[in-house]
């Protein structure tokens, strides 16, 4: 952990298959972590989208791996081209020797506030939400 009240969201990629830019995504095999992952699926998706892609047409295979580690060893065994993670996880990654030099961060989202709070608004007083 960075010890910071935030952390990032990153693509990473295998640069022995092409991979410098998002637009290099394009045809590639890409693993999300989950759809309910905010650094795993909703920031990055954001990111690809506003890059003007679309996963679901410019993907050659996507697969939901299910957690940042096994992202990870999605790209290391190459079951894919790239992955979405959290760069802390990225970071341990490389630093454990799962992933060498060949895996490069293609791209970083703005900090995103840690941890995620999401209020069910039905549930909860206007009074409760504004005091969380």
């Amino acid at each position: 952990m960075s010890g910071r009240p935030w952390y990032t969201s990153v693509i990473v990629a295998n640069t022995t298959k092409n991979i410098k830019t998002l637009q290099d995504l394009k045809g590639k095999r890409f693993a999300f972590v989950s759809p309910s992952s905010t650094s795993g699926f909703l920031i990055p998706m954001n990111g690809l989208e506003t890059a003007g892609i679309d996963p679901t047409r410019d993907f050659a295979k996507i697969r939901y791996s299910g957690s940042h580690d096994k992202a990870t060893q999605n790209l290391a065994d190459d079951v894919v081209d790239a992955v979405t993670n959290d760069k802390a996880s990225f970071l341990r990654s490389q630093k454990s020797g799962k992933l060498d030099a060949n895996y490069q961060v293609i791209w970083e989202s703005n900090p995103i506030p840690s941890p995620p709070i999401v209020i069910n608004t039905k549930k909860f007083a206007p009074e409760v939400i504004k005091q969380l």
